[in-house]
């Protein structure tokens, strides 16, 4: 990609880093879905959870496991890359308001997808924890873009 770049007549600048970043946001996003897409272990049908933290409400805490919470930041940690990625990359993606509807959009395209599989939960939390992952990566972005100027400018 480099190379194209390269022969392209792209700014030398631009010839690595944005094939890297590219790359990084392709695993990024292919990680998202062979995680969330996979097949289920269970044998569990599909239900789907709209009302929201409705698995902590109803959660007893002297029967049931710590399955919900390691869910719930698993979910988070998993948008993480893609919010700080896309904002580096991608001048479309540098504010909050466009990083927050593409992770809310992508999150809600997985749960549809999950719910037409059959044998996943689909549920709204994942959706918000998700799109908060994201702006938390954007944020995170944000910080290191102001502390290293230089090598966040285009």
């Amino acid at each position: 990609v480099s190379y194209r770049r390269h022969r392209w007549e792209a700014p030398p600048h631009t010839r690595v880093p944005y094939p890297v970043l590219d790359g990084l946001t392709t695993l990024a996003v292919l990680g998202i879905l062979v995680i969330t897409l996979s097949p289920p272990g269970g044998r569990g049908g599909t239900r789907i959870h709209l009302l929201p933290l409705s698995d902590f409400w109803e959660r007893d805490p002297h029967v049931d496991t710590l399955e919900p919470i390691i869910a719930a930041v698993a979910n988070f940690i998993l948008f993480i890359p893609l919010g700080f990625l896309v904002g580096v990359r991608w001048r479309l993606f540098d504010g909050w308001s466009s990083v927050l509807v593409l992770a809310a959009a992508l999150s809600l395209a997985i749960e549809i997808i999950q719910f037409g599989l059959g044998g996943h939960d689909s549920s709204i939390d994942d959706v918000l924890l998700n799109t908060l992952g994201a702006m938390f990566g954007h944020g995170l972005m944000v910080i290191v873009r102001h502390w290293h100027p230089s090598r966040f400018t285009r």
